[in-house]
């Protein structure tokens, strides 16, 4: 299952922790810098568990990222996280929302989850899944909003050692104000929302996407500002 491994995390409670990524997604982002996991198909050999388990084992913190984790089988999922667990680490993974099933099973296994919000269109949203796996354009829009709902919900009880966190990638064409506050407005209150910069880089899916301008940090601090009328718990991180 693992593509790839970095030693440091873009995402979650600890920027040390080390990342494993995993080949396979049912989206194909157009800002998307992991461009060469969307595929499937495996154009290197894999990693094994049992030859990196020792660098694994000098973290806190384990993150799985891709492509889209929860497109591989459950019962895999969940053997690597277990594998991951008994060195001694805590487990997080991020999720674009879509397999609302997975990832609601899964919580139970993990220590953190980063939930990614990338649209408030609806139909914008749907537009975004690789062909195979279009539906219905509202259920993805819907199911997202959902599994920040699910999230929320598991992090206020006590008895899990849980938290989590929505992003969204500050992504021009796709991300200005007015979309901000409809997506501040759909998320629950006090939602941990940390906006991801644009960053630019080659091979990208759409290939006019290394060429669109980042947000600067006024624009930044003025639409934060906006919206942190409906949502007080904001960050931006720099990726």
């Amino acid at each position: 299952m693992i593509y790839h491994i970095n030693k440091s995390s873009e995402m979650g409670p600890d920027i040390s922790a080390i990342s494993l990524f995993l080949k396979g997604c049912n989206f194909k982002c157009p800002y998307c810098i992991n461009n060469r996991l969307i595929d499937f198909e495996i154009d290197r050999p894999l990693l094994k568990f049992d030859d990196i388990k020792d660098i694994l084992s000098e973290s806190k913190w384990v993150m799985i990222s891709g492509g889209e984790p929860t497109c591989h089988p459950m019962k895999d999922l969940i053997d690597l996280i277990e594998k991951i667990k008994s060195l001694g680490c805590k487990v997080g993974m991020a999720t674009n929302g879509y397999n609302i099933d997975k990832i609601r099973a899964l919580m139970k296994y993990l220590n953190y989850m980063a939930l990614d919000f990338k649209i408030y269109d609806a139909h914008k949203y749907e537009s975004l899944l690789i062909d195979e796996f279009r539906i219905d354009y509202e259920y993805v829009l819907s199911t997202v909003i959902h599994v920040a709902y699910l999230l929320r919900h598991h992090s206020l009880d006590e008895s899990h050692d849980f938290d989590y966190e929505v992003r969204t990638t500050m992504y021009r064409p796709m991300i200005d104000q007015n979309s901000l506050r409809s997506i501040a407005m759909l998320l629950p209150p006090n939602t941990k929302w940390v906006w991801q910069k644009f960053r630019p880089v080659k091979n990208m899916p759409l290939e006019e996407s290394k060429d669109i301008l980042p947000y600067d940090e006024t624009e930044i601090i003025k639409m934060m500002e906006s919206v942190k009328t409906i949502q007080n718990n904001i960050c931006y991180r720099y990726i």
